[in-house]
C-alpha cells in the first residue's frame, strides 16, 4: 500500500471519531467476534477489501466518508479502515487499551495504539544527530546579526508579471509616492492595495519573516535595499531585482543573537516531534502490512465514490 500524507490524515480522522460512530461494525479483531455478524456484514454489501481474513464492507467505506470531516475519497477511507484493523490487532497483541468495555471495539483499540505511539515518541527520544542536522540547516535562525522584518510591494516582471519593464518601474514609483507619511505595516498594505485594480496579479504585497544582513534567503539587491534605509519605519525608494520593482518598509528591527545547539535543542525537538510520530506510525503500518495479508477489491472501492 502506497502511503502518503492524505492517507495518514484519513486514519487520524477515523481515530478522532466518537466511539458511538462505530455503529457496532465489529468486535475487536483477535477477540473472537461474532461469525454470524461478520457474515451478515459481508452479505449486506460488497466487500471492498479483506485484511487477513477479515472483510471490509463497502457500506463501512461509505459510512466513514459520511462521518469524517476531512472530505475523504473512497480509497482514503478504505485505507483508513484497513489500517484501523491492523492497528487494533497489534493493540490486542500488545495488551494496549485498558479495561474499559469500549476499547473492545476496533476504533478504540486503534486509537489506544496511536496514543501509545505518541506517548513513546517524546522530544528526548529523538536522535541527537538528527537534531544537530536540523540545527545546522537552520543555523541562520539561531546565530545571526541584527535582523529586520519588512513589508514590501513588488510589481512583478518577467513570466506572469508585467510585460513592459518601463511601465512596471513607473507603477512602482507611483506606489512609492503614495507611501509618503506611511504609519506602519497595516497602513503600507492598505495604500498598496489601492493599486491592485490597475496592476492585477502583477502586484504582490507580502510581509517577510525577519532576516539578517548576511542572509541568502533573498536576492542580494533586496537585502541591501532593506538595510540601506534607517531602522524601524524606514521606507525604501523604488528599486529593481530579478523579480520586479519593489518598495519596502522596515516594520521591526531585532537584535543579533547567538543561540548554541544545547539551548536550541528543546525547540528543535518540539518542532520535529509531529514528523517523528508520523514516521513511527508509518513504520509500524508498513511492518503490519507485511505481516498481515491485505487484498483490496479495486472495483467495489471505486463504487463508493
Amino acid at each position: 500500500m502506497c502511503r502518503g500524507p492524505l492517507q495518514l490524515v484519513a486514519l487520524a480522522s477515523l481515530a478522532a471519531l466518537p466511539i458511538a460512530c462505530d455503529g457496532g461494525r465489529g468486535a475487536a479483531p483477535g477477540g473472537g467476534g461474532d461469525p454470524a455478524a461478520g457474515r451478515a456484514r459481508v452479505e449486506a454489501s460488497s466487500v471492498a477489501a479483506v485484511v487477513d481474513g477479515e472483510p471490509v464492507g463497502l457500506d463501512e467505506v461509505r459510512a466513514l466518508m459520511e462521518d469524517a470531516d476531512a472530505g475523504l475519497t473512497a480509497r482514503e477511507a478504505l485505507d483508513a479502515l484497513i489500517e484501523e484493523i491492523l492497528l487494533a490487532r497489534e493493540a490486542g497483541r500488545r495488551g494496549v487499551g485498558g479495561v474499559d468495555v469500549d476499547v473492545e471495539r476496533k476504533r478504540a483499540l486503534a486509537r489506544s495504539l496511536l496514543l501509545e505511539i505518541g506517548d513513546r515518541t517524546t522530544p528526548d527520544a529523538i536522535d541527537e544527530a538528527t537534531l544537530r542536522e536540523d540545527y545546522e540547516a537552520q543555523k541562520e535562525r539561531f546565530v545571526h546579526g541584527r535582523e529586520r522584518r519588512v513589508i514590501h510591494a513588488v510589481v512583478r516582471t518577467g513570466k506572469g508579471g508585467m510585460r513592459d519593464p518601463v511601465a512596471a518601474e513607473a507603477l512602482a514609483r507611483r506606489i512609492r509616492v503614495a507611501m509618503d507619511g506611511v504609519a506602519d505595516g497595516d497602513d503600507f498594505e492598505a495604500r498598496a492595495k489601492r493599486f491592485e485594480r490597475e496592476a492585477g496579479r502583477t502586484l504582490k504585497i507580502e510581509r517577510l519573516p525577519p532576516f539578517a544582513e548576511g542572509t541568502k534567503r533573498f536576492v542580494r539587491e533586496f537585502v541591501d535595499a532593506a538595510f540601506a534605509v534607517p531602522g524601524r519605519g524606514g521606507l525604501s525608494p523604488a528599486f529593481p531585482t530579478s523579480f520586479g520593482w519593489h518598495v519596502l518598509l522596515v516594520i521591526e528591527e531585532l537584535p543579533a543573537q547567538d543561540v548554541a545547539f544545547a539551548e536550541a535543542r528543546e525547540t528543535l525537538a518540539e518542532e520535529r516531534l509531529p514528523s517523528e510520530r508520523r514516521l513511527a506510525l508509518e513504520q509500524l503500518l508498513e511492518r503490519l502490512e507485511r505481516e498481515n495479508p491485505v487484498f483490496v477489491y479495486e472495483s467495489p472501492a471505486r463504487e463508493a465514490e
